[in-house]
């Protein structure tokens, strides 16, 4: 076995390391102010357009602190740099620092064209020079850029002649694998493909090393358990599919453009929590809400050790990505627990990776939201499969977890009394919910009772069918799962044979579609109604499609869906991490 997995890493990151230097380019343009350019300037303004040499042109106006990430930061370089600085008022100077230099310009008015030698340096500073404006507005402004161009001026490695070094190491590797029978081939394809790419994006890819690194690191984690023999086959397939999350949506995230929306949030209530802020509320859509800090103890327990080596933004996105992506596993163990095929799992699994719901998680950095999910998860699943002591201590998480999965968990277990199966799993919620209320919540009493006065019918511009259309569909079941995902979760529902299984999924459904009615007719945020279903769809979808497979036709049609899914999915990912083009809301 492991000789098969260092065969593998070898010839992957042998193709990796090749392509990396050989495809890296010598001279690279960026316009800035267009989507392609917003990787590396994430830290400027937004996109303006004006007429320059009569031309229509697009900027980005820099602040002080605004930084533009540079391709290759490891190499000598000439940077060009178009620059534009307003007629009024303009800053006295304008420092642009690259690292361990800085460079500073007076502030004149006009066009300016820079070319600047730079040694190694990763990013390009700006700063400037304001204090004599008292207008706060321009004061903030420092420099206009329209275009980056930048040329390498020396290298200390030949990078032709190690690319011919790498070649022949690439081309013996290959000449290695091939003659080893017992070697899957799936490195030497994936190898191609990723060079594939590669040859499509190499100015992104010279700036996109943390993403390679995980790429392959997930790759390798894929490999080892694929060679996994001692583990049962349900577990093997549900941790290549936690590897396989965990790659798809981590190398979104360390991609250099990417901006995680709620993170700084995050990053303040973590800062409150281990200050001892323990009762802290939110403002959101119009509401006050409470905010328990269960997840962020949780966060502390991996940040405290890493967090002077790795940027805790970066901690706190990752774990949710980590803790997200096991939630596969909580449902593969349920269903094996129900007796599921391994086609059932495998196709669950798949479905949870694929689904638009999960990108939408990471595209915002709902942090909170995907913890509490996963502890409601985790209440479910040890509901369901008789772990009472377990379950208690999941359905107490939930509750001081996210508010929206509480709720959207809560309506759930106070409608399980309508079923008789139910109702031992719906007194116990109550029996903790009677506790944790006395303890914690009841310090909320007085926002609780001041949110509900202030609900009312909704006095928005868009008209009743506009908010249906919109909530329910457009950012909801349509944006979340594709519309046909829905109605194959329905079918599984009606097709499941566990009664218990399949009664709680039915009341799951019910409590979202509750909370849709009152998103759209009352004035109030019911957060997440859709996204609470997510693992839902991914489970009960799986009976369906199992069935369909059956068949050679059924097969062609099930690797098609979930394939079209794939594709639409982490094209929108990857256009809104890389170009910054937003992929949606959720809802």
């Amino acid at each position: 076995m492991i000789r098969r997995i260092l065969v593998q890493s070898t010839i992957l990151g042998v193709v990796a390391a090749f392509f990396a230097v050989l495809w890296a380019p010598s001279v690279w343009h960026i316009d800035i102010g267009t989507r392609a350019a917003q990787r590396y300037t994430t830290s400027l303004r937004e996109i303006e357009s004006a007429p320059i040499r009569s031309v229509d042109q697009t900027f980005q106006w820099a602040v002080p602190g605004s930084h533009i990430l540079l391709a290759e930061p490891t190499s000598m370089r000439i940077l060009t740099l178009m620059t534009m600085q307003r007629s009024e008022r303009p800053p006295r100077s304008v420092t642009l620092r690259l690292a361990p230099h800085a460079y500073t310009i007076p502030g004149i008015a006009g066009m300016r064209t820079l070319r600047l030698l730079t040694s190694a340096s990763q990013e390009l500073v700006i700063t400037c020079d304001s204090d004599d404006i008292n207008n706060e507005k321009p004061r903030g402004l420092c420099i206009a850029f329209l275009s980056l161009d930048s040329q390498r001026v020396g290298s200390p490695i030949d990078l032709r002649t190690l690319a011919v070094i790498l070649l022949l190491t690439t081309t013996i590797a290959l000449a290695t694998i091939m003659s080893l029978q017992d070697v899957p081939r799936t490195s030497l394809a994936a190898g191609l493909a990723l060079t594939g790419v590669a040859f499509s994006y190499p100015h992104a890819l010279s700036v996109s090393l943390p993403g390679l690194l995980a790429f392959m690191a997930g790759w390798i984690g894929a490999l080892v358990i694929v060679q996994w023999r001692v583990t049962t086959p349900w577990l093997r397939i549900a941790l290549i599919a936690v590897c396989a999350n965990v790659i798809l949506k981590a190398t979104g995230i360390v991609s250099p453009g990417y901006y995680g929306t709620d993170i700084g949030f995050h990053a303040n209530k973590y800062a409150a929590v281990l200050s001892s802020d323990v009762y802290l509320i939110a403002d959101g859509q119009g509401l006050t809400y409470p905010y328990p800090p269960t997840i962020y103890y949780i966060l502390a327990l991996v940040a405290l050790p890493l967090q002077s080596l790795v940027s805790l933004l970066r901690i706190i996105h990752l774990s949710a990505v980590v803790i997200d992506s096991s939630t596969i596993l909580l449902l593969a163990w349920l269903a094996h627990t129900y007796a599921w095929s391994l086609r059932r799992i495998a196709l669950m699994c798949t479905l949870y990776v694929v689904l638009p719901a999960g990108y939408l998680l990471q595209w915002q950095a709902t942090v909170a939201q995907t913890f509490g999910q996963w502890f409601a998860v985790i209440a479910i699943v040890t509901s369901l499969t008789g772990r009472g002591a377990l379950s208690r201590v999941a359905m107490a998480a939930t509750m001081v977890g996210h508010f929206g999965a509480f709720l959207t968990l809560h309506l759930t277990y106070t409608l399980a009394f309508l079923r008789r199966s139910l109702r031992p799993l719906a007194a116990r919620w109550w029996a903790v919910l009677g506790i944790v209320s006395v303890v914690y919540l009841s310090q909320y009493a007085g926002t609780i009772v001041a949110q509900i006065g202030s609900l009312r019918n909704t006095d928005g511009a868009t008209t009743l069918s506009l908010r249906w259309w919109q909530f329910a569909w457009e950012y909801g079941l349509y944006g979340h799962y594709n519309g046909v995902f829905v109605a194959l979760m329905l079918i599984g529902l009606l097709r499941m044979r566990a009664d218990r299984l399949r009664s709680f999924g039915w009341l799951m459904v019910i409590s979202s579609t509750l909370l849709l009615v009152a998103q759209v007719l009352a004035d109030i945020d019911t957060t997440r109604y859709v996204i609470a279903l997510f693992p839902l769809v991914a489970l009960a979808c799986a009976v369906p499609l199992a069935q369909l497979w059956r068949s050679r036709a059924g097969t062609i049609l099930v690797v098609s869906l979930v394939g079209l899914i794939l594709v639409q999915s982490s094209t929108a990912w990857y256009a809104g991490v890389i170009d910054g083009v937003r992929m949606g809301f959720l809802w």
